[in-house]
């Protein structure tokens, strides 16, 4: 089963969420991928894109925007 999107927080404990959404590109490949990341990741974000994610959300991001992210990723853009 893959899924339509995943939502991805970009700092974890054991991997880099450069890694992993690498690794959602390799398996999953038509999946959305937006990414949730802290504002001390911004400098992060050229990376996040060239690994495939399909957006990129700072954690001040108001609740409209996240929902707009959402529905625009999902379809397709």
């Amino acid at each position: 089963m893959t899924p339509d999107l995943v939502l991805l927080g970009f700092v974890m404990p054991k991997k880099n969420g450069v890694a992993v959404i690498e690794d959602i590109r390799k398996y999953w490949h038509t999946s959305k991928v937006l990414v949730y990341a802290c504002n001390k990741a911004e400098n992060y974000i050229p990376e996040v894109f060239q690994a495939g994610a399909d957006g990129c959300l700072l954690n001040d991001a108001s609740t409209e925007h996240f929902i707009a992210a959402i529905k625009y990723i999902s379809a397709g853009h």
